[in-house]
């Protein structure tokens, strides 16, 4: 029988200030970025 795996990726950023580069690596502001909700 076979099974499947599914992975999961657990991305967590953390970050000293909303004015740091994203760590996604856009080139923009975290909080112009991945900051937004």
């Amino acid at each position: 029988m076979a099974t499947s795996k599914t992975k999961q990726k657990s991305v967590e950023f953390h970050h000293e200030s909303c004015n740091d580069p994203c760590p996604c690596g856009s080139g923009k502001k975290y909080k112009k970025c991945c900051g937004r909700k």
